[in-house]
């Protein structure tokens, strides 16, 4: 009997384990109305009147919720419960090994029937915060009905990890046991490796008979499923309304990709929009139209990845049968159509990724930079999930697929581990008996441009600055693209190249000035950018120039002092107010510097420099 299975199980609370074996199943329940209590409530849980005396929790586990901040769970009890109820809270609330029922949330869900003499109780968690540890337990509200304590984290929806796992299918090599214990190492060394995993995906076939609850209890044995989500997919040895039993599936489809185990399902993780199809059943149209409307229904989904079980691009006895090559006929123009990233699959029990495809064809002419990364991939990447136990494996076709870029029959247990960044997914897939890394692949998106700073004389350079014509300018231009790299960069002035950091002497250079910045990246983003910058002359400007030049002497004799003179008068009379008299002590200026007997006094570089400035400064006055 499945009660006696369940007694025996690890993990089944003494006090029930003894009435399972002596009680039959139950009385008459009696139940009341409950209430949602928030932390911090006074609210207190009026508890189920249950008769239920052998009350037990098995096969707990846990699925995505709609978004990030939503948790489902679902267990087995013994039939009739009465109500199901999650308490939740932070870990940080806990006193010592007390749970904090005085500071956490709870849920209601619903228990209903399920297979001969046990209910399956579902309940959804909401309004959990990122990056947050916390501790549950499940039960129907009475003090001696409470689960074990469990810890759950939610982690960062920005930069987080996936475990894929392919076919654990419990059962499949006729011994479940060895088959759970397969199951239970790939997950334990996966989390080991990786303990801030988000969530898991399974490809699909949890189990090898989908009747078989002693399978389930196998499957659900890990106490990694206590603390992780797994996202399930209708396997083909799934697909009996036991599978409904067991998973609490978000956003459920009523419509689309249904048969007994359930429809099609799609939840969101931070930005990326994840799709599941139950491809039991078979229609193209229906999880085409299912796609179509989960994302017009997220519009912002900068990741898009969809899975199911039947791999339509595999390497082993399944990849050619008539109905894998008529589903792949009929998904992959609409996964085109949608820019779908990354499909993940299962089903032939071998490893297999594709190249990029579009259209049923290989694209393998991508962008790689020289991490081996493909930046804007075309097309989308097909992945296919060996067993995740080792239950089950098929050999390889002897003859390569077009579509595959890597194929492999370990004859191990495997996992991936997906990371997923705003920028990239890196999925790397490891075998469980050494821990060896055997396929790595990152696909990068970057749409946007190369950034920049430019530096003139070591502070940021703002667009329209004016200088004086007695300045000498250095600019440094940085050109960065965090996602992918720069390629080239280049910065000209007034359509000359310019080297970083070379110096520019402003003297005779009135006017507007033009920098233009162009730099490409790695990914073909182009940065084009046009900054201008002024000068303008001023009698400090000249005197500092005139300083200068005399310094040098480019400016000598008595003519370096007839000039000094005119512009310190220039200066007195501009200082008065009085721009009409400045100006014709400037014209003095000019005429000593145009006096033939001086010629001899002033270079000829200098004397346009000087009668430039002295001319633009009469004109200003004057108002030319």
């Amino acid at each position: 009997m499945r009660e006696w299975f369940f007694a025996m199980r690890k993990g089944i609370n003494k006090k029930n384990r003894d009435r399972l074996l002596s009680i039959a199943m139950a009385s008459a329940i009696v139940f009341s109305g409950w209430t949602s209590v928030r932390a911090g409530a006074e609210a207190q849980i009026t508890p189920v009147l249950n008769t239920l005396s052998n009350y037990s929790v098995t096969d707990l586990g846990l699925t995505p919720g709609k978004n990030e901040s939503e948790l489902n769970l679902t267990w087995y009890t013994p039939r009739n419960p009465g109500t199901a109820i999650v308490q939740i809270a932070e870990k940080s609330k806990m006193n010592g090994n007390e749970f904090p029922s005085d500071k956490a949330m709870t849920f209601n869900g619903k228990a209903s029937d399920s297979v001969p003499d046990f209910s399956t109780n579902k309940v959804t968690v909401t309004n959990l915060k990122g990056s947050t540890e916390y501790v549950y337990r499940v039960g129907d509200g009475t003090d001696e009905h409470w689960s074990t304590v469990y810890e759950y984290t939610t982690r960062n929806a920005e930069d987080y990890r996936i475990m894929l796992v392919g076919d654990p299918q419990i059962g499949a090599s006729g011994n479940a046991t060895t088959d759970t214990s397969g199951w239970e190492d790939t997950l334990t060394k996966a989390v080991e490796k990786f303990p801030d995993y988000s969530f898991i995906m399974s490809a699909g076939d949890q189990v090898n008979t989908s009747t078989s609850e002693k399978e389930y209890t196998g499957f659900f044995k890990p106490d990694a499923l206590r603390n992780l989500p797994l996202a399930p997919v209708v396997g083909n040895h799934d697909n009996s309304v036991n599978y409904k039993y067991h998973f609490n599936q978000p956003n459920e489809s009523a419509d689309f990709g249904v048969t007994n185990a359930g429809g099609d399902y799609y939840y969101t993780y931070g930005d990326t929009l994840f799709m599941v199809l139950n491809t039991n059943n078979m229609s193209g149209a229906s999880h085409a139209a299912f796609m179509k409307e989960a994302v017009a229904k997220n519009p912002n989904a900068r990741w898009k990845m969809v899975t199911f079980h039947h791999s339509i691009y595999s390497a082993a006895s399944h990849s050619t049968e008539t109905a894998i090559v008529n589903l792949r006929a009929a998904l992959f123009p609409t996964i085109d159509e949608l820019g779908i990233d990354m499909v993940l699959m299962g089903h032939d029990h071998s490893y297999v990724r594709t190249y990029n495809m579009l259209a049923d064809q290989a694209q393998k002419d991508q962008i790689v930079d020289e991490k081996g990364r493909v930046l804007n991939p075309k097309g989308t990447s097909y992945i296919t999930a060996n067993s995740a136990s080792g239950s089950k494996y098929y050999t390889l076709k002897t003859t390569p697929e077009i579509y595959s870029e890597v194929r492999s029959q370990l004859r191990v247990p495997t996992f991936s581990n997906i990371h997923v960044t705003p920028n990239s997914i890196e999925v790397s897939t490891y075998r469980t008996d050494t821990m060896e890394e055997v396929d790595t692949y990152t696909i990068v998106k970057d749409k946007t441009a190369p950034t920049y700073t430019l530096e003139a004389n070591g502070s940021a350079f703002a667009d329209g600055t004016v200088y004086q014509d007695d300045q000498n300018v250095k600019f440094k231009l940085n050109v960065k693209d965090e996602i992918s790299g720069v390629v080239s960069q280049s910065l000209t002035l007034d359509g000359k190249p310019y080297q970083n950091e070379s110096g520019v002497d402003l003297a005779g250079k009135l006017g507007v000035h033009t920098l233009r910045i162009l730099a490409v990246d790695k990914a073909g983003n182009t940065l084009e950018k046009t900054l201008r910058f002024k000068v303008e002359t001023s009698i400090p400007s000249m005197q500092s120039l005139h300083d200068r030049y005399t310094a040098l002497g480019d400016v000598n004799g008595p003519l370096s002092k007839q000039l000094k003179n005119s512009l310190d008068q220039a200066d007195h009379q501009l200082n008065k107010g009085s721009k009409e008299t400045a100006a014709k002590h400037m014209q003095d200026f000019l005429k000593h510097i145009n006096n033939k007997p001086m010629q001899g006094n002033i270079s000829k570089s200098v004397k346009d420099v000087l009668t430039g400035d002295a001319e633009a400064l009469i004109n200003l006055w004057l108002g030319k």
